[in-house]
């Protein structure tokens, strides 16, 4: 049987851990802030080298300045915003977000441009994307 000092430790490194991540815990603004920038990077690498049909490479380069401009920031900010949720469960939070990449040009037909549904975990101040795929 383990001494009444062992559990009374085990207790505290238990709480003290429960505090830590209950403290570290991210909020939605900074999950925003970090699939803004994640999504900018994943749209510059793998969706703007894309061709789109009926308009080929055309816009890539167009595309790629876009994204990597300051203009793009709170556009896509604003989408993820309107398209994320957080489910709060006191030691982390699970976040889900659903992009509509036709939002960003609505001129363009639909169904060309791709949509995207992201599910992450958030804790220690940091997030992990543990599903990404194309709707």
């Amino acid at each position: 049987m383990a001494s009444p000092g062992f559990r009374y430790g085990s207790l505290a490194l238990l709480i003290g851990i429960a505090g830590i991540l209950f403290k570290t815990n991210p909020s939605l603004d900074d999950y925003q802030d970090f699939a803004t920038v994640e999504a900018k990077l994943y749209l510059v690498e793998d969706v703007c080298p894309r061709p789109i049909p009926f308009l080929g490479q055309s816009l890539r380069d167009e595309c790629e300045a876009f994204l990597q401009s300051e203009r793009s920031t709170p556009l896509i900010g604003g989408m993820l915003s309107q398209g994320s949720d957080r489910r709060d469960l006191f030691l982390f939070s699970l976040y889900s977000t659903q992009l509509d990449l036709e939002t960003v040009m609505p001129a363009l037909p639909r169904g060309l441009l791709p949509r995207y549904q992201i599910q992450a975990i958030g804790f220690c101040n940091s997030f992990i994307i543990y599903r990404a795929e194309s709707l």
